[in-house]
């Protein structure tokens, strides 16, 4: 599902609970989720903070999401924490 068709199902509660998790990563990884109307960034907080969603490079381990990634890709999680931090350090953020 592209941006697009997420937000417009979202808009009419067509969306399960895994669809608005991926939607709601896929609006945060682009950024695009904090120049939405107000209620998609608190909610978007609100899946951060409950471990659902993360901010891309600081995917905290026992997340919800890194437990997913850990079960289809054995050992992504921590490769992708490794490069995140690596990018940080190069980039002086």
């Amino acid at each position: 599902m592209d941006t697009l068709e997420f937000i417009m199902a979202y808009e009419v509660g067509e969306t399960d609970e895994q669809e608005t998790i991926e939607g709601f990563q896929g609006l945060i990884d682009t950024g695009l989720v904090w120049s939405l109307q107000g209620s998609y960034g608190r909610t978007a907080m609100d899946l951060i903070r409950a471990g659902y969603c993360f901010i891309p490079g600081e995917q905290p381990k026992g997340s919800y999401l890194s437990a997913l990634v850990e079960q289809h890709n054995p050992g992504q999680g921590e490769r992708d924490a490794a490069e995140a931090q690596a990018y940080r350090e190069e980039n002086g953020i």
